[in-house]
């Protein structure tokens, strides 16, 4: 008989725990406008960005044929500190990192293009709009994905490099 009264508790329980799960297993969007650095870990193919500033903040790069000048290096300094800050702790969306994904094969495959041509991935500041999505692998791991929608790559025209001609 006492037994009975603890089975009502025990479906509750389950129920709450499985719609917890369920609930926390749904990736959060965000439309965003953002600049970003290519990290440059030693991983392979797994290239990953960090957000330094949202357009928002810094709505034009006063650029012409996508370079940086030296009227910028507030931005870019901003930008060099995040490529060297190697913390996970995020709050916000500037210092989230993120890996990218193309809706379009033939966009990929020319930002791929471009990606293999820079030598000095630290002279470039990338600029991107889409979808941010926070992603959940398994139970505990979460990462961002950022499915593209237009990005531009900006290069730093102080920056000493050879032969990046993308």
């Amino acid at each position: 008989m006492k037994h009975r009264n603890k089975l009502p508790l025990i479906f509750i329980f389950i129920f709450t725990f499985i719609f917890i799960l369920i609930k926390s297993s749904r990736p959060e969007t965000k439309e965003v406008e953002i600049y970003a650095v290519n990290m440059m870990y030693a991983c392979g193919e797994c290239v990953t960005y960090k957000i330094f500033e949202l357009k928002k903040n810094y709505p034009s790069y006063k650029s012409d044929n996508n370079l940086l000048y030296e009227s910028d290096s507030q931005f870019i300094q901003k930008a060099n500190r995040t490529r060297g800050d190697i913390s996970k702790k995020v709050t916000g969306l500037v210092g989230s990192e993120f890996h990218i994904r193309f809706t379009n094969n033939e966009e990929r495959s020319r930002f791929e293009t471009i990606e293999d041509k820079i030598k000095y991935p630290a002279c470039y500041i990338y600029y991107f709009k889409g979808i941010l999505t926070n992603k959940r692998r398994w139970f505990f791991e979460n990462y961002n994905l950022l499915t593209i929608s237009e990005y531009r790559i900006i290069q730093d025209k102080n920056c000493i490099h050879e032969n990046d001609n993308y």
